[in-house]
């Protein structure tokens, strides 16, 4: 079993995702393409929530994801985590 089948944001058989219950969100959106500020904060506190979100971080900035969120963090987020040297690479 890998991270992803224990991450917060992983759909269910049917596609959706049982934590979230808002009808206007589709979370893959939510993550990769934010058609608003809601469907971006509630990605971001669907992350808060997640068992895996360092792994999740580690590896977008490992293999240096630049599009969508992360581990909680937008791009931006992770370049100034990167800029700082906070993280290896």
């Amino acid at each position: 079993m890998t991270w992803r089948n224990r991450a917060a944001c992983r759909p269910n058989a049917n596609g959706f995702n049982p934590l979230v219950h808002e009808p206007n969100v589709i979370v893959a959106e939510a993550f990769f393409e934010p058609a608003s500020d809601h469907a971006r904060e509630m990605a971001k506190r669907l992350c808060r929530r997640c068992p895996v979100t360092s792994v999740c971080l580690e590896e977008a900035l490992d293999a240096g994801l630049d599009y969508g969120i992360w581990g909680g963090l937008e791009e931006q987020d992770r370049r100034r985590l990167k800029r700082r040297g906070a993280v290896r690479g």
